[in-house]
This record gives structure tokens, C-alpha cells and sequence, in this order.
């Protein structure tokens, strides 16, 4: 006979309690593995991970934003290097060709991750990407564009695939590594109606915190890039509308995914909290600028020097309304998720009974 827990199985001869759990210590046979009666059942602490559904928006969020944001980048860099975009150099479309497989591949690796079908969800993510691509390829270039397009279709879902099947190498589901560790005896099911899931509660202080913080910096955007030019005593300076434009644009970027990420973090619905930033960002900007300043956004210029759009310093609404749909409601979106990939929900731990001790 032995002395054990019956609770953490640990073994405490000489003991009358045990000294982790606080329970009394009972003896059982030495071959015993299970002390069937005297078990005391464990409390179940249910966290609900993101769904395939989350999971997959969040993957080709990643993809489309990561190769959208590089091609501003290289194409401001081209800019400001040679006065051309970045198509117009001899190393800018291979670039952009790789830049494109490299977001394809990271938005894989992002489904794949724990995922048993991760080659079917690359490949999904793949074919989503390539659509706002294809569309603003034609809209930009013509029908010009129709070749190189074609064979990205063709290779960018099976660099997503293959992306995909890295991602669950990496980190592979439970069950592929159950063998190893063991896996517990299973109950029998007794009802199979799925449980509801615990609903999960909307930080609305963090919302209103969030869109406040991207708002101000939105709409102070320009005041903040003077400010930064006067007090960086020459080290930052811009030599062309362009470069101004372009940094008028990162801080109202960074303002806005900052906010989504402070709106998500420490929640199990980071998606949702980056939505709502957007939402109340979107609506607050656009009132702001069509009804009380009644001029141009400073970071919708850069936008639409990018885009090939005309320079306007009056207010164009329907202007504006496509810069914070295609930008701050991505970007927030995205912020959400990052902060609640970051900084995930912490689980409150179980303290020892000092009354049992």
C-alpha cells in the first residue's frame, strides 16, 4: 500500500494532507493507477479559441494588408529615390512578385498553424488574396495586367498551400502529438447538444478609448508631422509633397492599429473589439471632415497620390469614405486581432484552501 493524492496523484507517505492540494491522503495498492470513488473531479475551465471562420479572416487579412502595405512602402521608396514608382524600375515588379509569394506564404502559415486541413485553407487563402490584387491590377493597368495576373492565380494559392503545410509542421493539432504525451480516458457522452459557450463581454471603455486615440490622431495628423519636422533639428526632413503625404499617413495608420490593439488585447474577441474601433473611427472621421472642417483629409492624400487619384484641398465625401473603408476599418480590424493574439485572456488561478491545510 501507498500513500497518494487523490487528487494530483502525487505521493506523500507520512502525510496526513497533502501539501499541494489540501486534501486528505488515502492509500491504494501499489499497481493502482486509478482510485475509482475517491477521485475528485477537476473543475473544467473552458477557453474558447478563435473559429475556422476567425482564424481564416484574420489569415487573408494578413496576406492582402502585408503585400498592400509593402507595395506603398516600395513604391513611397521609389519615389523618393528616383521620382518613379516603383513599376517604372527594373528590380520593381520582381520585387513586388516576391513581396506578393511572402505575404502569401506568411497568411498560410497563419491557418495552417494547428489546423488539419492546412493545405485546403493556404490554398483558400491564396485565391482570396489574389482577388482585391486582380482588382486593383485591372483598374490601375487595364487589360495589360490579364497575363502576369493569370499566372498568379495559378502560383500564389499553391505558395499559400505550401505555407499552410509548414504552419501545422510548426505546430502541429493536439491529436498528432497525442500518442506521445498520452491522452485520458474518455467519458461517454451523455447529451449531444453543443454547450453554449460562456457569451463574451464587449470592453466598451477600450472601444471608446481606442477610436478616441485614432480620431485624434487622424484628424491631428498634419499638427503632429510639423510638430515632429520642428523639434527633430534636422534629422527628419521631407523633400517632396509626396514624402509629406507619406507621413501624414503612417501616423494616422499607427494611430488607428494602435487603437484596435488596445480596443482587442486581454479579450477572446479581438475581431470583434477591432471592428467596433473601426466602425466608431469610420463614422466619427468622416462626420468630422463632411460637416465640420470641410476639408481633405491630410492622410487620404497619400492614398490617392498612390491610387492615381487627382490632388484636392476641398472635401470630397465620397473620397473619403473610400480611404477610411479600404484603410482605418482594415487596419482596426487587424489591430484587434493582433492584440488579442498578443496579449490573450488571462485565466484566473486557483488558490490553495488554507482552511483544509
Amino acid at each position: 500500500m501507498r500513500k497518494v493524492c487523490p487528487q494530483c496523484r502525487m505521493a506523500a507517505p507520512g502525510q496526513l494532507l497533502c501539501p499541494t492540494c489540501g486534501v486528505p491522503i488515502v492509500e491504494v495498492a501499489a499497481q493502482t493507477t486509478v482510485l475509482p470513488g475517491l477521485a475528485i473531479p477537476a473543475r473544467e475551465t473552458t477557453v474558447r479559441g478563435p473559429t475556422i471562420a476567425e482564424r481564416l479572416i484574420s489569415a487573408i487579412l494578413a496576406a492582402t494588408g502585408g503585400f498592400f502595405s509593402s507595395q506603398l512602402l516600395l513604391d513611397a521608396w521609389a519615389h523618393w529615390q528616383a521620382g518613379v514608382s516603383v513599376h517604372q524600375l527594373p528590380w520593381g515588379p520582381p520585387a513586388l512578385a516576391i513581396t506578393m509569394l511572402f505575404a502569401a506564404f506568411i497568411g498560410g502559415l497563419l491557418i495552417g498553424a494547428g489546423s488539419f486541413r492546412s493545405i485546403a485553407s493556404g490554398a483558400i487563402v491564396g485565391l482570396a488574396m489574389m482577388i482585391p490584387v486582380t482588382a486593383c491590377d485591372i483598374v490601375r493597368w487595364g487589360p495589360s495586367a490579364v497575363p502576369r495576373l493569370a499566372i498568379a492565380w495559378l502560383i500564389v494559392p499553391l505558395i499559400a498551400a505550401l505555407g499552410g503545410r509548414h504552419g501545422r509542421f510548426l505546430f502541429p493539432p493536439w491529436t498528432d502529438v497525442s500518442e506521445t504525451v498520452g491522452r485520458a480516458p474518455i467519458e461517454p457522452v451523455k447529451n449531444k447538444r453543443r454547450e453554449r459557450s460562456e457569451p463574451v463581454k464587449i470592453a466598451w471603455l477600450r472601444i471608446v478609448g481606442g477610436a478616441a486615440l485614432a480620431v485624434g490622431c487622424t484628424v491631428w495628423a498634419g499638427r503632429i508631422r510639423e510638430y515632429i519636422l520642428g523639434t527633430s533639428g534636422g534629422l527628419f526632413t521631407v523633400d517632396s509633397r509626396l514624402q509629406i503625404h507619406f507621413v501624414t499617413w503612417v501616423i494616422a495608420s499607427l494611430a488607428v492599429l494602435v487603437g484596435g490593439i488596445f480596443a482587442g488585447a486581454s479579450t477572446r474577441a479581438g475581431l470583434r473589439h477591432g471592428l467596433l474601433v473601426g466602425i466608431v473611427t469610420c463614422v466619427a472621421i468622416f462626420v468630422i471632415y463632411s460637416f465640420v472642417v470641410r476639408e481633405a483629409l491630410p492622410a487620404e492624400r497619400f492614398f490617392a497620390a498612390i491610387v492615381g487619384l487627382a490632388e484636392e484641398d476641398a472635401n470630397s465625401p465620397s473620397r473619403v469614405a473610400l480611404f477610411l473603408l479600404t484603410n482605418s476599418l482594415v487596419l482596426s480590424i487587424l489591430g484587434g486581432w493582433i492584440g488579442s493574439m498578443l496579449l490573450p485572456p488571462t485565466v484566473q488561478r486557483s488558490r490553495l484552501d488554507r482552511a483544509a491545510v
